[in-house]
């Protein structure tokens, strides 16, 4: 039936609703650019809600203006009472210095008023205290040093002397000696009668301000005055450097005792006591008595 008709070619027709896939653009990749940071800090910002201002606590305030101006206070008073010159001592009066060198001591004592540049309140009238102007003076050993206030800067050192224990007789001249040694004065003659006299039978030994002697002479004139001397109370010594862990003490009957500086008085008074109950008459007579060697009486 179909013989002699040619074949037909059939094509087979798809319908889509899509485009084509050639009528399809490519598509454009794109890179995109990195945000930096601040960049996008500034984004975030712009987005940010403000927040609301806080309001100032005033009580807090006033509470630290107080502090503040009590500090002021405080600092202002300080300097006005201990750094301004109102307060400000600048001399010191010496009071009770009669046989001590009195310009010696005055010096020594405001030289406890100075400090460094620094120090504003170097001399201060409050500050000023007894005990750092007496450290000043302590080589005079005085037996009393304390300060006197008067309002508002004015000072007065009140101080009191070691009273002279003998008198040393050196070329015809006469000192008055205290218990350390030092020389309180250059007297009289006429004053020898009121002291015990230390005669200098050796060397000078009278220097500026003091006899330059065994330190025990002293402690032992000391203690002869205050012991109860055999034969009376005596008044005249001899001294010799020669010999200077002796003293020679004349007693009112121009007996001479030697005595030894290195041994204590009461243990060659008791050998002394001693040979009086035995030796009375001899000791008695006698124009020297030795008592220097602590087991013996020697005697002449």
């Amino acid at each position: 039936m179909n013989k002699g008709r040619q074949p037909v070619n059939k094509k087979v027709v798809v319908m889509s609703h899509s485009a084509p896939v050639k009528s399809v653009p490519k598509k454009r990749v794109t890179v995109k650019k990195s945000v930096t940071t601040s960049q996008k800090i500034v984004k975030v910002s712009q987005n940010k809600v403000k927040a609301p201002k806080k309001s100032i606590n005033w009580r807090q305030f006033k509470r630290g203006v107080i502090i503040v101006g009590l500090v002021i206070i405080v600092l202002g008073l300080g300097y006005g009472l201990f750094c301004s010159n109102y307060f400000r001592v600048r001399d010191i009066e010496i009071s009770g210095v009669k046989l001590l060198p009195a310009e010696d001591i005055h010096e020594l004592a405001v030289s406890a008023l100075s400090g460094p540049g620094w120090q504003l309140w170097r001399g201060n009238f409050w500050l000023t205290t007894s005990q750092r102007v007496c450290r000043k003076l302590e080589d005079y050993k005085f037996t009393d040093c304390r300060l006197r206030r008067h309002w508002p800067n004015k000072l007065t050192l009140v101080v009191a002397e070691e009273p002279p224990v003998v008198m040393w007789q050196e070329n015809s001249r006469y000192y008055l000696v205290d218990r350390f040694g030092r020389i309180l004065k250059e007297d009289s003659t006429a004053s020898a009668a009121s002291w015990p006299v230390i005669k200098n039978k050796g060397d000078n030994l009278v220097t500026s301000d003091k006899i330059a002697a065994n330190p025990a002479l002293w402690s032992m004139i000391v203690a002869i005055r205050q012991a109860k001397w055999p034969t009376g109370e005596p008044h005249n010594f001899l001294f010799d450097d020669d010999e200077p862990n002796t003293l020679e003490v004349v007693d009112p009957k121009g007996q001479i005792v030697k005595l030894n500086l290195r041994r204590d008085l009461e243990s060659q008074l008791a050998l002394w006591r001693a040979g009086q109950s035995k030796f009375s008459t001899q000791l008695s007579e006698a124009k020297v008595i030795d008592l220097r060697y602590g087991d013996r009486i020697i005697y002449q």
